[in-house]
């Protein structure tokens, strides 16, 4: 497993999705693509490791409330091209804030099956800037930003176990993180809901990585969303190293 510890200052989730083992040999290659929480704290410092990674693109998934709550700094938004894709789960939160019975790969199931073109858009804007490097984002970098890596690895052949050891990292890094900051949900949420939607337990990945077989498989899935098979073989290739 590649080094699990926020690669930003400003950040409490910054990762990247190189060094995971391929099943041909070799690994997915690094300062390709990054995932990471908001950026609202980072600074010139962080601005400077980004361009030194070449990054060219921040693609953020978050809602508008989101944005405004924390704007990505000035340092950042200054210096690199940000595009925003909104990925917004509000409807569901409205229609299961008070059930008790919630499971976390709920949500992630819900987005598999509404969120689809907006996945898929970022997956094409990463082909319209690769080889230069691309970071994706939401709030906490876990749910919205957690399924489209997971989403990107798993195309890319990485295994089910690596994949969801990436996803649990984020639990294991977010522990001092406020909580208004990891989940931006309605007033008056069951405590149940609450709790459940802070973690990052193994077992929703899982579930999540079943579900996708249903679509035909992580690639099937991107490509019935509205990706290009030749735009998203070049992504794969720029993360892989070699055609996917």
């Amino acid at each position: 497993m590649p080094n699990q510890a926020s690669l930003l200052p400003g950040t409490q989730n910054t990762r990247d999705l190189g060094g995971y083992a391929l099943p041909g040999g070799g690994a997915t290659r690094s300062r390709v693509l990054l995932r990471s929480d908001h950026l609202a704290r980072t600074g010139e410092a962080d601005a400077a490791l980004l361009a030194a990674w070449d990054v060219r693109l921040i693609i953020d998934l978050r809602r508008e409330d989101e944005v405004l709550k924390n704007p990505t700094s000035a340092p950042l938004a200054q210096r690199f091209s940000i595009l925003r894709l909104p990925v917004d789960n509000t409807a569901f939160f409205a229609r299961r804030k008070n059930d008790p019975s919630f499971q976390l790969w709920e949500l992630y199931e819900s987005m598999l099956a509404h969120q689809g073109p907006q996945f898929a858009a970022a997956v094409r804007q990463m082909a319209r800037v690769l080889p230069h490097g691309v970071l994706f984002h939401c709030s906490a970098g876990k749910d919205r930003t957690g399924l489209l890596a997971a989403l990107l690895l798993s195309c890319a052949g990485v295994s089910p176990a690596d994949i969801v050891e990436d996803y649990a990292v984020t639990e294991r890094l977010l522990y001092d993180k406020p909580p208004e900051e990891i989940a931006t949900i309605p007033p008056d949420t069951d405590p149940a809901f609450y709790r459940m939607l802070l973690g990052s337990g193994a077992r929703h990945m899982e579930k999540t990585l079943q579900l996708l077989e249903g679509y035909g498989g992580p690639r099937q899935y991107l490509l019935d969303a509205g990706v290009p098979q030749a735009e998203l073989d070049f992504v794969l290739q720029c993360l892989c190293g070699s055609p996917a």
